[in-house]
């Protein structure tokens, strides 16, 4: 017996397929959905872009505007669009 299809909670945004067209992970679309964008701004000119360096070579960017993990799923890109959010580095 298949399980009744339920509408999810209101405080859950999911942006529609339209606008993930540029193939961007819902945490990207999620911050956009919610602050807007800043044009011809990324991430990686964003003072809320860190880089979470585990003391090897490797970067693993992540935005102070979201919880983050030592997880891949919560790794930020540089090159995204920026959110509302920005704010120039320093």
């Amino acid at each position: 017996m298949s399980q009744p299809q339920t509408e999810p909670p209101a405080w859950i945004i999911i942006p529609d397929a339209a606008y993930c067209a540029e193939n961007l992970p819902k945490r990207i679309t999620h911050m956009h959905y919610l602050f807007g964008t800043t044009q011809g701004k990324t991430c990686g000119q964003c003072a809320h872009l860190f880089d979470n360096n585990a003391g090897n070579r490797h970067h693993y960017y992540k935005c102070q505007w979201q919880l983050f993990t030592a997880g891949p799923s919560t790794d930020w890109r540089a090159r995204w669009p920026a959110c509302g959010k920005f704010q120039e580095k320093t």
